[in-house]
């Protein structure tokens, strides 16, 4: 399934359960923005975030990880005619009783190779772990709303013209009310961070060699690797495409304006 389809499908099952996108971010602890960005195509879930989409709305999750293409369906083995398993779409009415008690009964008949197969495959399918569903205090905290921003340092607007902004868990940028989320405008931190990614920055967090930073140069937020030893900093980025766009600054001589540290790619931790 294309990735704006299965945004579209996972659209249908939140307003078959009459959830909006607030009602289900509460439900999931998925972010109301990531929600969205999933319904229209712009990013395709990961199999744990299926896994929680999943249970808001009712449905298996192996359903939905095969929707996403992350398990192929398979055959029965040991059956006569090494039939497919069913997948019953949650979205279609079934009109014949006689057809639901038949797909039931094949449902039930596969019950025990789709645990062994799930079992085998979590691994790969980045299941959720006992861990993952019981989230810690810390990952309870209030959220915290943050303006949007690109990387011309202009604020993004909504439909209503408005200043755009984004509820997140307060978490995710360590409680600093002065974070901000950017959308990312070139592959200089490619693989760890992609064009079009969202990212979250904190100008209060410490740093560290090894932290992402977001540095102003002319107007423009640039994302680099920081090292730094005694007064010299390098600022990388790590695309070896980009290495050129690279700054050595020693801080006794030149100066750079670092603007805070990259938390987090929105819905994932770096």
């Amino acid at each position: 399934m294309a990735q704006n389809e299965l945004g579209n499908y996972l659209r249908l099952l939140r307003i078959k359960n009459n959830f909006t996108m607030t009602q289900t971010a509460e439900r999931t602890g998925i972010t109301q923005g990531y929600i969205s960005q999933i319904e229209n195509g712009i990013y395709t879930p990961s199999a744990k975030t299926l896994a929680k989409l999943a249970r808001a709305y009712n449905v298996p999750e192996i359903h939905l990880l095969r929707k996403a293409g992350i398990v192929q369906l398979t055959s029965i083995p040991g059956t006569d005619d090494e039939a497919p398993m069913a997948d019953v779409d949650p979205l279609v009415e079934i009109s014949d009783a006689n057809e639901l008690v038949e797909q039931l009964k094949r449902g039930l008949s596969s019950l025990e190779y789709l645990s062994d197969q799930l079992g085998q495959r979590a691994q790969l399918a980045n299941m959720p772990s006992e861990a993952d569903i019981l989230r810690t205090q810390e990952e309870m905290s209030p959220e915290m709303t943050l303006a949007l921003y690109d990387s011309s340092w202009q604020p993004l607007a909504n439909a209503a013209g408005e200043a755009a902004a984004m509820r997140i868990p307060a978490y995710m940028c360590a409680d600093d009310t002065d974070a901000f989320i950017l959308t990312v405008a070139d592959d200089a931190m490619a693989p760890l961070i992609m064009r079009g990614d969202w990212v979250v920055i904190s100008p209060a967090a410490e740093l560290e060699s090894g932290h992402v930073i977001a540095l102003n140069d002319r107007n423009q937020i640039q994302l680099r690797s920081f090292m730094a030893a005694n007064d010299v900093l390098s600022l990388m980025p790590l695309n070896p495409e980009y290495q050129s766009k690279g700054l050595i600054v020693d801080r006794s001589k030149d100066k750079v304006e670092i603007i805070g540290r990259v938390m987090r790619i929105v819905n994932r931790e770096i």
